[in-house]
């Protein structure tokens, strides 16, 4: 265990017994410092278990050093170290997953007895976790399905807060291939007729429908982050990653008419719009009520604008929003946030129908207003350059010079010399 503890109000005394309890627990590193460069320094050289650190440091708070740590190393458990039992500051604390709160000023016995207490239970939740992971593995795979589908159920048809924390272990135990962090399309299977599957466990069950998926997908449904949940006796929803549209229509055609042969069943689909694994927690209820999801009489619906029109209109949309935020940087994440689609996929769109890329598109524009700046105005070099989006003038310079053969400078003169 590796722990760094950041401060500036450690005494003599201290460090003293700090040196008596290494000497009786080498297998323990302890790392003190009063400075945050020191600090970020050892976090880069060292595997770093747990962060002790003062409230109040120069140029960064403990709450804002934790959080910046934390992205880094999702692992990493926090004890802060306050001077004053403040009400505000010990529920930042709390919001934000700190494990445990000491006052100053800290004895080494007391943060090594928290410390050690905190990595004991963390063992104990693993191996408990472990343990749960193997029973869950020598159920019937059946049986594990009536698992998932009371996961799913929990997540996306209560109200109940998620903890992602939580949803993480369960998602680890039933060994689902989902990333919490990722995007993916809800998908409506919608049963026609007379054939439900209002049970797990019988032979038309959704577990036979998903196995059908697997077999249809050219490679392991499970690898590629197909799961499913159970919503009534007559539709469920499936999560696909974000596949291009062609290659999801092809897949759910073929798994509609594998559900059709093996099974009897006729069914058709219904795609979402592109999402983030975390806010379809939250708004599948809403997906659903708001028949978002509902679908209609042909095979494969989509409900984002995927088909052919749906795609020239996200162009058309694009490009506007390009042509009136020139002086902005147009990253993929910028625009895909104004169309509320994910950024593999409006790159996908682009350029299927334009047979170029995004990032092509948005440089041959500025770089066609940077000639149009040069010409028309007085304008300096690097004034351009800011008001197109680019705030280091080297870097624009040599796109310009990529795309014109002559570096602004040149192309200025140029021009103004065939007047």
């Amino acid at each position: 265990m590796t722990i760094l503890l950041v401060s500036g109000s450690l005494d003599e005394k201290f460090y003293t017994e700090l040196e008596g309890f290494r000497m009786q627990h080498p297998e323990t590193s302890v790392l003190c410092t009063d400075s945050i460069e020191q600090a970020d320094q050892l976090m880069q050289s060292h595997p770093v278990d747990l962060l002790a650190s003062d409230m109040d440091l120069p140029h960064e708070n403990g709450l804002e050093l934790f959080s910046r740590y934390k992205k880094l190393h999702p692992e990493l458990k926090y004890i802060g170290l306050v001077s004053s039992l403040d009400f505000i500051q010990i529920q930042r604390l709390l919001e934000i997953g700190c494990c445990q709160i000491l006052r100053h000023p800290v004895e080494v016995g007391k943060l090594m007895d928290c410390a050690g207490q905190l990595f004991q239970d963390i063992q104990t939740e693993k191996s408990a976790m472990a343990k749960r992971q193997i029973q869950f593995a020598m159920m019937d795979r059946r049986w594990r399905f009536v698992l998932e589908h009371q996961f799913w159920i929990n997540l996306f048809m209560t109200k109940t807060s998620k903890n992602i924390q939580a949803v993480n272990e369960h998602i680890q135990m039933l060994g689902l291939q989902v990333d919490p962090e990722g995007c993916y399309r809800p998908v409506l299977l919608n049963i026609l007729g007379e054939k439900p599957f209002n049970r797990w466990d019988d032979e038309n069950g959704l577990w036979k429908i998903v196995a059908l998926l697997q077999r249809c997908l050219d490679g392991d449904g499970r690898l590629l982050g197909i799961n499913a949940t159970y919503y009534d006796d007559s539709r469920a929803i499936f999560l696909f990653p974000d596949l291009s549209p062609p290659l999801m229509r092809r897949y759910l055609m073929r798994w509609l008419e594998s559900c059709k042969e093996k099974m009897g069943i006729h069914a058709n689909c219904c795609v979402g719009r592109p999402c983030s694994f975390l806010m379809l927690c939250d708004e599948m209820p809403s997906l659903l009520r708001e028949a978002d999801l509902q679908p209609d009489s042909q095979p494969v619906s989509w409900t984002d604008g995927s088909d052919d029109k749906g795609n020239e209109l996200l162009i058309r949309t694009l490009k506007q929003y390009i042509d009136e935020h020139l002086d902005h940087e147009l990253s993929r994440k910028e625009l895909s946030n104004q169309v509320f689609l994910s950024e593999s996929y409006i790159s996908h769109v682009w350029r299927s129908i334009t047979g170029s890329s995004l990032k092509d598109y948005v440089t041959t524009v500025k770089m066609e207003r940077a000639k149009e700046m040069l010409r028309d105005t007085t304008l300096s070099v690097s004034q351009i350059a800011l008001m197109l989006g680019y705030t280091h003038f080297s870097y624009f310079s040599s796109t310009f010079k990529k795309k014109n053969n002559l570096t602004p400078a040149e192309y200025r003169k140029k021009f103004l010399e065939s007047r």
